[in-house]
């Protein structure tokens, strides 16, 4: 969900085209026995930030939730180190570890971070093992005061993945919009980059087998594969290894500075989806909804708020083209911090 700006997408929400559900009847001969589930903790966990933007002053913080002194540590680490000393250690459970990262276009220049010195690193993972990586959790904030562009960008550092989904990304004149992908790992990723606009899928050179060399970060300007989209649906996959992607996108108005943001990843495609409520305030809101599917997809709108839920008239039977964006004005519904859109199709 995204607020930053009076037009932009007030609800990012992506509904693929049909569901596919297998049904089998089991033979009593054939029955397996029932085990019991138990809870594994994971060994380790690399969380990836997407860096410092350009002119900004880029902080990286991780904690861990875990209590106690068992085995185990909480690090944040340079993409790709000169060294094998980590830029800072967490020394207790539930104190968090700051590093301050050098911008883009140099080191910061606000002098030294609680931690030492800013060092020139404009990329950090936070690694965590043994009973560290259970709770572990790291994000990265930016105050953005250049010429071209301004404000507070939030943007949570997150695991490899296989497949990322964004929805209601600006990439019109008046926005740019950048992708960073990043690959923590020793092994090389191959990645494709699919967008999907309101007259179908954007099909763009040099948008499939995107090579990133071990511990490596690319930043991809969407505007060179899909130009001129104010509300489009990004899909990031990968056809070797896995990934951290993210979207950094900033807008003027006319020559001014009107904002900067790291956009929300979306949840994949499914059948059924809740959008969350956001501020409540005024300007438009739009609903923009994804159908990635090769089918037309018939989306039912239910509103979620105080007084119960209820279908409003306007958004009744809403119809996407397969592998389009479909983008509806809900102000008159969503206009309040309390109310929430459940999407079935």
């Amino acid at each position: 969900m995204r607020w930053a700006r009076d037009t932009v997408a007030g609800l990012a929400v992506l509904a693929s085209a049909a569901a596919l559900v297998v049904a089998v009847d089991p033979s009593p001969e054939l029955t397996a026995p029932v085990r019991r589930s138990t809870t594994v903790a994971p060994l380790d966990v690399t969380l990836s930030c997407p860096g410092s933007p350009a002119d900004a002053r880029t902080s990286v913080f991780a904690v861990s939730a875990k209590k106690g002194d068992g085995a185990g540590s909480l690090e944040l680490r340079a993409l790709r180190p000169a060294t094998a000393a980590p830029l800072s250690t967490e020394h207790a459970a539930r104190v968090p570890i700051v590093e301050e990262l050098s911008t883009a276009n140099g080191p910061t220049a606000n002098g030294p971070t609680a931690n030492g010195p800013t060092t020139n690193v404009h990329n950090v993972v936070a690694a965590a093992s043994g009973r560290r990586a259970s709770g572990a959790a790291a994000y990265q904030f930016s105050v953005e005061t250049g010429t071209e562009q301004s404000g507070l960008a939030v943007s949570g550092c997150d695991r490899p993945a296989d497949q990322w989904w964004f929805s209601g990304v600006d990439t019109d004149v008046a926005a740019t919009s950048r992708l960073v992908l990043t690959n923590p790992s020793p092994g090389i990723v191959v990645a494709d980059v699919l967008v999907y606009g309101p007259d179908g899928p954007v099909r763009a050179a040099g948008s499939r087998g995107i090579a990133l060399a071990p511990t490596s970060r690319r930043s991809i300007d969407l505007a060179t594969l899909a130009p001129g989209l104010g509300n489009a649906a990004v899909q990031v996959r990968t056809q070797r290894g896995r990934v951290v992607a993210a979207i950094h996108t900033t807008r003027v108005v006319g020559v001014t500075p009107a904002g900067a943001e790291w956009v929300t990843p979306a949840t994949s495609p499914s059948t059924d989806i809740v959008a969350n409520g956001g501020l409540a305030g005024g300007g438009p809101r739009v609903l923009v909804i994804a159908n990635p599917g090769r089918r037309e997809a018939l989306v039912e709108v239910q509103a979620l708020s105080e007084s119960g839920p209820f279908r409003p008239t306007a958004l009744r039977g809403l119809r996407v083209d397969p592998g389009s964006v479909l983008v509806t004005d809900v102000t008159a519904v969503a206009d309040r911090a309390s109310t929430s859109l459940r999407l079935t199709s």
